[in-house]
């Protein structure tokens, strides 16, 4: 795919991983649209790409997802690319819940799965007119071997997972110019990961999005970045080894 003056939609964009890919779309020449819940974040993204657009929006909101896509597809006039990448992690005890869990359920799940959902169903009718159609969503190695303190999180990311293919599989019969891409990650050093796990094993979120902006310029469909490449070897001779490795996250 030439990114050059593609239409792109970041999700999340405003730190971590998604302020990265804004700025590696923008360095390739794409024009990018992208949102976040922080105002404050979303005035130092749009401070460093005047560029950009930025949209202040809670995709957790009822409606919020729908409204951003019309809104970039208004900006941009049209889509060619949307990656699903906003997410949010919490760290819940089941056994011995605290307080409020059912608002924190709620406000993942929202997020994490029902907001790409929505999304898909409002970009893919524009993504469909695009001869470089890609719709991208970012998942985790999580989805295969959960970790035990995220439980909703890894439920999440296998829910979209599963939702991509059964997409691409749609997308195949009524859409062959789209691409579905599902970019699995490993731990990435980020704010939603600050303090878990070993800071010096995480990827940067700069070296993530480069990768994602390799894969639109290629012709994959599922990528696995860093140590995520090895979890089909664990899924398929060691999965006991797989759910040891990553069960404490």
């Amino acid at each position: 795919m030439e990114l050059l003056d593609a239409r792109v939609l970041v999700t999340g964009g405003t730190s971590g991983i998604g302020a990265s890919l804004v700025q590696s779309l923008t360095a390739a020449g794409a024009r990018v649209v992208t949102c976040g819940r922080d105002a404050e974040r979303g005035a130092a993204l749009a401070a460093r790409h005047p560029d950009v657009t930025v949209l202040r929006s809670d995709l957790s909101e009822a409606g919020a997802p729908r409204r951003v896509v019309e809104d970039a597809a208004a900006a941009l006039d049209g889509l060619d690319v949307v990656v699903n990448n906003a997410a949010v992690q919490v760290h819940d005890s089941y056994v011995a819940p605290s307080p409020g869990i059912d608002l924190r359920i709620a406000h993942e799940l929202a997020v994490n799965l029902r907001a790409p959902l929505e999304i898909t169903a409002a970009a893919l009718p524009l993504l469909s007119r695009s001869d470089r159609g890609a719709l991208v969503f970012v998942t985790s190695g999580l989805a295969v071997f959960p970790k035990k303190t995220a439980p909703v999180y890894c439920a999440t990311k296998a829910a979209l997972r599963t939702f991509a293919t059964a997409v691409r599989y749609q997308v195949a019969d009524e859409a062959p110019s789209v691409r579905v891409i599902d970019v699995v990650l490993p731990l990435v050093d980020t704010p939603m990961t600050a303090g878990r796990g070993d800071d010096a094993g995480k990827r940067s979120p700069d070296d993530v999005a480069a990768r994602i902006v390799r894969v639109l310029g290629g012709s994959g469909q599922t990528v696995r970045i860093g140590k995520a490449r090895i979890l089909p070897v664990f899924e398929r001779m060691a999965p006991s080894v797989g759910r040891r490795i990553l069960r404490k996250g």
